[in-house]
């Protein structure tokens, strides 16, 4: 009776552990991309949301004369108690705020950006993601 395995037995066996080694690593590199992927469309929802958030905030404070082209909004709203005129506008890959001599970043976008104007609503699109905007009365 022989002791130990053959050769054929260990190339056998080593190739067996590739495959599974291979497998292991193709499974664990799609869980990698795909969680960063999930990371990076959550990262650009909430930079989304909190931008839709502070046009929606500018908004409420509207008391109207709103002016849309497609690439900005702008309209009078009272700020600080006082009225002022605000104006989003797409310059580059951002979008920026302006109100009196104050001008910010609102967010960066990948793709495209824009605002269209259609009955009595202006349609605020980034990303291929859009809210609607109210401009009756203004």
């Amino acid at each position: 009776m022989r002791k130990g395995i053959s050769l054929i037995e260990m190339v056998v066996s080593l190739a067996v552990s590739a495959l599974l080694l291979i497998s292991i690593f193709k499974i664990v590199n799609m869980w990698l991309a795909m969680s960063s992927s999930i990371v990076q469309e959550t990262k650009t929802n909430m930079s989304l949301s909190r931008t839709f958030d502070i046009v929606e905030r500018d908004l409420n404070r509207s008391t109207g004369n709103f002016l849309c082209g497609v690439s900005f909004i702008s309209f009078d709203a009272i700020v600080d108690g006082q009225k002022k005129r605000i104006r989003y506008y797409v310059s580059g890959n951002r979008i920026m705020r302006r109100s009196g001599n104050s001008y910010n970043t609102v967010t960066e976008f990948r793709e495209s950006a824009g605002f269209f104007e259609e009955e009595g609503t202006v349609r605020f699109i980034i990303d291929k993601r859009e809210i609607l905007i109210g401009t009756k009365g203004g």
